[in-house]
C-alpha cells in the first residue's frame, strides 16, 4: 500500500521523471515488451536485474501476476502486478527481497505513470515507496534509497527512453 492508504509514518518516497522522445504506446512498450536486464544495470549498491524467472504468460495483463526478479549481486526478489491501465499506469510491488537492503524494508509499492507530453512525447514519472522496518531504520533506508536508488532510476529511466526508440 501506498502511505497515505496504509497509514504507514516511516516510509521513503522516491520519484524520478523524464520525457521520452516517443509516444505514449512505445514508452509503454519499452517497460513492458523491453529486455528488463539491459535497462537494468547495478549502480554504486543497487543491484541490477540479470534475469526473470517464473514469469507467467500475460504478467502485464492481469493484476495478481508475479515473478521473481534476480538480480547481479545473486540476490531475488518478487514483483507483484497491483493494477493495471494499459498504457499509462502500472502499479506494482517488490517482496521477499534476499539481499542486505532485507534488514532496512520488507518491500515496496512503485507505479510508473505515462502521460502524453507534447507531439510524439510521453512524460514518464516513476514513483517508489520503500516501507522501513521501523524508526530506527528509516534514517539509512533513507539515506540509500536517495544517494544510491534514485541515480539507479534516472538510469533505468534514460535506457528505458532509448530501448522505446528502437522498439
Amino acid at each position: 500500500m501506498w502511505p497515505e492508504e496504509s497509514g504507514v509514518s516511516h516510509s521513503v518516497e522516491l520519484q524520478a521523471s523524464m520525457r521520452f522522445p516517443v509516444g505514449v504506446d512505445k514508452a509503454w512498450a519499452s517497460l513492458t515488451e523491453g529486455d528488463l536486464a539491459r535497462v537494468s544495470q547495478p549502480w554504486g549498491p543497487i543491484p541490477g536485474i540479470v534475469a526473470v524467472h517464473d514469469e507467467p504468460p500475460g504478467f502485464f495483463d492481469e493484476p495478481g501476476l508475479t515473478r521473481t526478479l534476480e538480480n547481479s549481486d545473486g540476490s531475488t526478489m518478487v514483483e507483484t502486478i497491483r493494477a493495471l491501465d494499459p498504457p499509462n499506469r502500472i502499479e506494482y510491488t517488490i517482496t521477499e527481497l534476499t539481499n542486505s537492503f532485507r534488514h532496512l524494508t520488507p518491500g515496496a509499492v512503485a507505479r510508473f505513470v505515462f502521460e502524453p507530453a507534447g507531439t510524439g512525447e510521453t512524460s514518464v514519472t516513476w514513483q517508489y515507496s520503500w516501507a522501513a522496518r521501523n524508526v530506527a531504520a528509516q534514517p539509512l533506508l533513507w539515506l540509500i534509497a536517495h544517494l544510491a536508488f534514485r541515480p539507479y532510476m534516472r538510469r533505468m529511466l534514460e535506457r528505458l527512453s532509448t530501448q522505446a526508440r528502437s522498439l
